[in-house]
């Protein structure tokens, strides 16, 4: 079991602070218990420090910011809203801190110029799109806590070559990883039991992958275009029918 992060509360005077160093940069709303949720950057600066107190990235609050280049995330925030840095083109470094737990859907959607992301452990799932289209992404650390990756999080991610999935994995959702040209090794832990349709269609460098017994369905398409591929399976388990049925060559493990 994940340990829960508690950052540090903030003093009156600190928060102020926060409040007025915010207001050069965002439009933001405060909730009764004080809680700062940033839902506009107005700023024009390339890289970016979110002052300590705010709890939340709002939905789109970065959204299409093309010069936004770095951005420092402190450990307050918590969440980070639907589609938040969505589109930010330029954007080729952040930190996610590990108060974070919630990562909205397509929140780093389109950011063309990111390389490598850690998503702190203590979030659970990977949102629709979360990640599609990051098409420099080479590199991705999942924690173990996640439990589910969602429709189409990483599709379009050409540049990503190899990843490894947590123990915890239940399902793959639709297209996950569709259109992930460069993606030749993955692993499917044996905790996964369902593949959705198209979870990996056209990862054409995509060689061999191990399907364990675990998995009880794969969805229609989930290998279309993945021409050479080489299934690695048990005898009769899902994986050698579903094999079969394609004609992808399979081969069987101990």
């Amino acid at each position: 079991m994940t340990a829960e992060f508690e950052p540090r509360v903030l003093t009156e005077k600190e928060m102020e602070e926060t409040e007025a160093a915010l207001s050069r940069i965002c439009e933001y709303t405060k909730g009764e218990n004080g809680e700062i949720t940033i839902t506009k950057y107005i700023g024009e600066e390339t890289n970016v420090a979110i002052p300590n107190g705010v709890t939340e990235i709002g939905e789109r609050a970065f959204y299409e910011c093309s010069s936004l280049r770095q951005i420092d995330i402190p450990n307050s925030v918590t969440k980070i809203g639907d589609e938040a840095f969505s589109d930010c083109s330029s954007l080729t470094e952040i930190s996610l801190p590990k108060s974070i737990t919630k990562i909205g859907d397509e929140a780093f959607s389109d950011c063309s110029s990111l390389t490598k992301i850690d998503i702190p452990n203590g979030v659970t799932e990977i949102g629709i799109g979360t990640f599609d289209y990051c098409t420099d992404l080479r590199e991705i650390n999942i924690p173990g806590s996640v439990t589910e990756i969602k429709m189409y999080a990483f599709a379009g991610c050409s540049s990503l070559t190899r990843l490894n999935l947590p123990d915890n994995i239940t399902y793959i959702g639709d297209g996950t990883f569709e259109e992930c040209s460069s993606l030749r090794e993955i692993t499917i832990p044996n905790s996964v039991t369902k593949i959705g349709e198209r979870a990996f269609a056209f990862c054409s460098s995509l060689r061999e992958i191990h399907i364990p017994r675990s998995v009880t369905f794969i969805g229609q398409q989930a290998f279309q275009g993945c021409k050479k591929l080489v299934f690695t399976t048990e005898r009769n388990s899902y994986g050698e029918r579903y094999a079969k049925r394609r004609r992808i060559l399979r081969v069987f493990g101990l």
